[in-house]
């Protein structure tokens, strides 16, 4: 049996994808500004999907309008590759605030699972966060220090901050 997913199909998947991602930063900037103390990325997110979803039932329609089984296996194969990609996507935007939670939970658990918002602002203060990120980043090779002074050490790794960089002006519209 010959499979009924089709150059279009994954056309259709590759466009809802991209659409998914411009709609959610266009969704985002409009609720930020609405209501600015809200889960804006959530809520974007979540419309955004819904929107995708049912653009590529309707293409899927469009494409399998002769048989039902063939419509069936196209969207059920769209509706879970759009939903992993949402999810995986969701998570990439939420990197910033897991990183602070993990890191005030480690807080509290090196302290006997109990701190005063006094001891935690002073352990979790930049100059001591820095410093530990400069630790970490010469102990696995991602810098080096010559004569006082910090270099990457690998132009690879350079590029990938670059990258993200650019990504977090991007999608995070810093």
């Amino acid at each position: 049996m010959e499979s009924s997913l089709s150059w279009a199909t994954y056309l259709l998947f590759g466009f809802t994808s991209v659409g998914l991602v411009v709609l959610q930063i266009v969704l985002f900037k409009r609720d930020r500004s609405a209501h600015p103390s809200s889960d804006a990325h959530f809520n974007s997110l979540f419309s955004a999907w819904l929107v995708s979803l049912g653009i590529n039932a309707l293409g899927c329609g469009l494409l399998h309008s002769e048989s039902a089984l063939q419509f069936a296996e196209s969207f059920s194969v769209h509706a879970f590759g759009l939903s992993g990609f949402t999810y995986g996507y969701y998570h990439f935007l939420n990197l910033r605030r897991t990183a602070r939670r993990a890191r005030i939970l480690t807080e509290l658990l090196e302290a006997g699972g109990m701190l005063s918002e006094t001891a935690l602002v002073s352990r979790y203060g930049s100059r001591e966060m820095l410093r530990l990120r400069v630790e970490r980043m010469l102990e696995t090779g991602q810098m080096v220090e010559r004569n006082g002074t910090y270099h990457a050490a690998r132009k690879g790794l350079f590029r990938s901050a670059q990258l993200v960089l650019f990504l977090k002006r991007v999608f995070l519209a810093r």
